[in-house]
């Protein structure tokens, strides 16, 4: 969901930056692997790597701290903007709630970004 969300955000970047800084002939759709600048894709390989370690951060202080069935998927222990600091459990249940829901909701646009592109291109 967290991936889908940078996504739907950097695919339409990566293309308005392209058209900004390529060339007419050389400038395409993603979808088709055409010529772009590694700026985004980089980003995003960042990203991915950076959330696979927060993954793995996550289970190792499961298994040290024997959380075991309290552990919930998705949580690592990492709240930087202190937004559920205090907060009820009714509250923090429906703000993971909202961020699987707008997760899906990216999901749905990346995939709507490539059957446009696949069918327009």
């Amino acid at each position: 969901g967290r991936l889908a969300m940078l996504a739907a955000i950097f695919w339409p970047l990566q293309e308005m930056l392209d058209k900004l800084l390529l060339d007419v002939d050389q400038f395409g759709p993603l979808v088709y692997g055409t010529v772009t600048l590694p700026y985004f894709p980089l980003l995003m390989t960042l990203i991915m790597m950076l959330l696979g370690y927060l993954d793995i951060y996550a289970k190792a202080i499961q298994e040290k701290d024997d959380i075991g069935d309290a552990f919930l998927p998705g949580d690592c222990f990492w709240d930087p903007l202190k937004i559920l600091e205090g907060a009820p459990p009714s509250m923090a249940r429906n703000m993971q709630e909202r961020e699987l829901f707008n997760g899906r909701v990216a999901m749905l646009a990346v995939a709507a970004y490539a059957f446009e592109e696949l069918t327009t291109h």
